[in-house]
């Protein structure tokens, strides 16, 4: 999977390299999934399943919930944007064996990342009102 080594990568990014910590969230979301399509097998495969278990754990436990709540406002709107594209994905590929039904983290998330300094707000607004969109059709 992602490994500890990488893990800890992360949160040395997070924790001491503020300004590095939003691009480097959306390197890593377009690396993951750029190996879904072109990876052979090995080490540098993700599994959409393990991603999607990963991603709906902060949106459907009370210790994913705790976990971001736990977290500052912009990491925690980062990382529930970063799980619910994953969710998002995973649907659209026909892919959501825990019935995850992201429209309330949708709200919340935007609510978050309107409220956050962030390099890329308009981006990520942009794509969560047109993911609302497409769960809308779902109800």
């Amino acid at each position: 999977m992602v490994g500890r080594e990488r893990i800890d990568l992360l949160r040395r990014i997070q924790w001491e390299e503020h300004e590095l910590a939003e691009p480097a969230a959306m390197a890593l979301y377009r690396w993951v999934v750029s190996r879904e399509g072109c990876a052979r097998s090995g080490s540098t495969t993700f599994e959409p399943v393990p991603l999607y278990d990963y991603a709906g754990f902060f949106f459907t436990t009370m210790g994913g919930q705790a976990y971001l709540r736990r977290r500052a406002p912009r990491v925690e709107a980062l990382t529930s944007l970063y799980a619910l594209l994953i969710v998002d994905r995973a649907q659209q590929s026909g892919l959501n064996p825990a019935g995850i039904d992201p429209r309330p983290e949708i709200l919340r998330t935007r609510a978050m990342i309107e409220a956050e300094p962030l390099v890329f707000r308009e981006h990520y607004l942009l794509i969560l009102d047109q993911m609302a969109e497409r769960w809308k059709e779902r109800s």
